[in-house]
């Protein structure tokens, strides 16, 4: 009987051995333990701390607009995730920066934004397509150019245009096009962006 106990007491000792030798996370499979996915907690503030509504948080895998409180939240796919973050909000230059994180290590993390000035030197691409308001139909021949600059870009075939190194901010466009009623539309320059802004113009008739 003796025998049989210890042999019994040798054998649980063996096992628990065994489960100590098992790291957490390890463990996969029916019944097993799986890492978690990696999480990001995010806060988006200004320069005093404040939370940011509205911030417009670019996460690779998806986007978010923050509420009042400024706060995000997202969960990745995978053991582990690498990526640049990217926010972005009006009145404020454009924050990037690359992050890793490691499932079932969540990473809660604050994102300062900073004001935007007209002497950040900062800079941004903007893009596009004009096309007829009427018929949908791209407008080839189109002129778009950055008031106060000489900043210009003429559509393609495609109704396409494309303006490099703009500087960031608030930006008037004046589009011109032969036939249609010139627009002069205000749109808001990201730095280190490709901001996209379409227009429809209307037939001068």
């Amino acid at each position: 009987m003796k025998t049989a106990i210890s042999r019994y007491i040798l054998s649980a000792l063996v096992a628990i051995a065994a489960l100590g030798s098992v790291t957490l996370g390890s463990l996969s499979g029916c019944g097993g333990y799986v890492t978690p996915d990696p999480v990001l907690y995010g806060t988006v503030v200004n320069a005093g701390g404040s939370p940011i509504a509205g911030a417009i948080v670019d996460l690779a895998v998806n986007i978010i607009s923050t509420p009042e409180n400024g706060t995000f939240t997202q969960t990745f796919p995978g053991s582990a995730v690498e990526f640049t973050i990217v926010i972005r909000k009006e009145g404020y230059n454009t924050y990037m920066e690359k992050l890793h994180i490691e499932g079932g290590d969540p990473m809660t993390k604050q994102f300062v934004l900073t004001a935007w000035t007209a002497d950040s030197g900062l800079t941004g691409t903007l893009q596009g397509y004009i096309k007829c308001g009427d018929s949908g139909q791209p407008i080839q021949g189109a002129t778009v150019t950055i008031e106060g600059t000489s900043l210009t870009a003429t559509t393609d075939a495609e109704g396409f245009y494309k303006i490099e190194n703009v500087p960031s901010g608030e930006q008037r466009l004046l589009i011109d096009a032969a036939g249609y009623i010139p627009e002069g539309p205000y749109t808001w320059i990201f730095d280190n962006f490709v901001n996209v802004y379409n227009e429809n113009l209307t037939p001068d008739e």
